[in-house]
């Protein structure tokens, strides 16, 4: 009797151990195709994530008929708003975001059917834009995936910004397309690459402002490496400068003749409210590293248990960091620092998580490549 007890226990481990080894086979072979395969003429990756934003927007319009699902704050806002074009709109947000909202509903009719398509369209776009500026700086398919889905880490982007959030799918989708272009800025450096800088700037600055710290960034990031300081010395760089200012210069024209609408919700950065100069540095400290932390702390656990996979297994040693991962981690490091700067400079104390999109968006990318490497 105990030795038939032990060989159905031997049998039904083997089992295990075969139904383990089966499911790990069947998601390695997913994960090859989705990486490096393709899906028509795109990448299945990329292919994968814009079939989702389509269905999205399909499920959330029916469900908001069907079930009485209602829309937040953001979006009722621009059901009112979006029905006319105007160079501002009485608030502290910037007209790109409403401007897309009007196109769409002069196409398809001021419904929550044009808010989705908008929301959904950048959100697929950002992905996009994402995919191929990883992969245009001579990263593998893989890589470009994992960074891609990485962004979908990010809580506020896979869940807060299809939930109720509508400037800040702006500043994610044009963020990405402002990467993408200084990508193919440094790779092509022609004219049209720098007209098409100029146009990605104005339309980063024209989702919200605090995009201007991604820039800046970017910019430094730029200037710090040999490898792509040329392209930022090059005499037709204040093409793109001149672009981007002409492109910007109706809504910063309405902001200024607006200055009480631009500043209506200041006081939502609780500045000073330590009392003391101490007291309200420590608080802004501490609010910058608790919404670092809610913002950031998911995607680089994840990739953490990645690495701590990655380096059990036999592999080539790794090459010297290539300069465009130094220009993504410099770039990162520089927007914490002007962030920090603003924060000590500014009397910040209070900071919502999502605030952190332009000094992480890159984040992803960055933590691919090295995985990557």
């Amino acid at each position: 009797m105990p030795d038939r007890v032990v060989g159905v226990s031997t049998k039904h481990g083997s089992t295990g151990r075969y139904r383990k080894t089966t499911s790990l086979q069947h998601l390695e072979k997913w994960t090859d195709w989705l990486c490096d395969d393709k899906a028509g003429p795109f990448n299945a990756a990329l292919a994968f994530a814009v079939t989702y934003c389509l269905v999205q927007v399909v499920v959330m319009t029916l469900s908001s008929h069907w079930a009485g699902t209602g829309v937040g704050v953001d979006e009722s806002e621009q059901l009112m708003v979006m029905r006319v074009l105007a160079a501002g709109y009485g608030s502290s947000q910037p007209p790109l975001y409403t401007w897309l909202a009007h196109l769409t509903a002069s196409l398809v009719g001021t419904s929550i059917l044009a808010l989705k398509i908008v929301k959904y369209g950048l959100l697929a776009g950002g992905l996009a834009a994402y995919f191929t500026a990883v992969r245009r700086l001579g990263f593998s398919n893989r890589a470009a995936a994992a960074a891609m889905f990485g962004l979908l880490l990010f809580p506020q982007i896979i869940w807060e910004m299809q939930h109720a959030l509508t400037h800040s799918v702006a500043i994610f989708c044009f963020s990405s397309v402002l990467f993408l272009a200084l990508v193919e800025l440094l790779k092509r450096r022609s004219l049209a690459a720098y007209v098409l800088f100029g146009l990605a700037t104005a339309a980063a600055m024209l989702s919200k402002y605090n995009n201007v710290i991604f820039l800046a960034a970017l910019l430094l990031a730029a200037l710090s490496l040999r490898e792509t300081r040329a392209a930022i010395f090059d005499r037709r760089f204040p093409i793109s400068v001149v672009v981007a200012i002409l492109a910007c210069l109706p809504t910063f024209h309405w902001s200024l003749a607006h200055l009480e609408d631009l500043l209506l919700h200041s006081d939502g950065f609780g500045v000073a409210e330590g009392g003391s100069a101490a007291a309200t540095a420590s608080l802004g400290v501490f609010g910058l590293g608790k919404a670092i932390l809610n913002f950031a702390g998911l995607p680089v656990a994840v990739f953490a248990v990645a690495f701590l996979v990655a380096i059990r297994r036999p592999a080539p040693s790794s090459e010297p960091w290539p300069w465009p991962e130094k220009l993504l981690w410099r770039a990162i490091a520089f927007a914490l620092l002007i962030t920090l700067a603003v924060v000590l400079a500014g009397g910040v104390t209070q900071f919502r998580d999502r605030w952190m999109l332009p000094v992480f968006v890159l984040l992803p990318a960055a933590l691919a490549m090295r995985l990557d490497a």
